[in-house]
Order: C-alpha cells, then structure tokens, then sequence
C-alpha cells in the first residue's frame, strides 16, 4: 500500500514536468534507492523499481493515467488523476 502510494505521488509530481529530460532517484527510510524515473522532452515518464525493472508508465496524452506493471511484465493497475473541478 505504501508503495502505490508513493508511486501515486510521484505520478502527479511527474505530470507537471517540464518539457525537458529529467531522471530522479527515490531513497527509502533507510536510505537505500526505491526507485528512478526518467521524463523524456515528449513529457512521458518511466518509473523503475529499485532493481532497474520498469514498474510504471505515465505520458501526457494518456489523460492522466499511469499503468502499473510487475515484475513479468503485465499490466497490475491503471491510476487515474481526477480532473479539476470547476464552482
């Protein structure tokens, strides 16, 4: 739960990115690497778990979805982001 949590956070921090390549690497409590992604100048993102496996997927035209995949490769989940909500 904790995991898509955070993958859920930085899902919406990388949505905002700008249109340039950018990498980051996520650290744990104790310091260890959880996780990277990488946001290519077309905006789309690839996250990696921490043994360098693709563990996620989030581009510009999806709408706000990012799909979640496991270790085999295979689709585990889709989020999507809520549209702002106009008063």
């Amino acid at each position: 739960m904790m995991k898509i949590a955070i993958l859920l956070t930085l899902t919406l921090i990388a949505t905002e990115a700008s249109a340039q390549y950018q990498s980051r690497t996520y650290y744990g409590p104790s310091g260890g690497v959880t996780g990277r992604s990488t946001t290519s100048s077309s905006g789309q993102t690839t996250f990696y778990g921490p043994t360098g496996g693709v563990t996620g997927r989030a581009a510009p035209s999806s709408n706000g979805m990012t799909t979640f995949y496991g270790p085999s490769g295979g689709v585990t989940g889709r989020v999507t982001t809520s549209p702002s909500y106009r008063y």
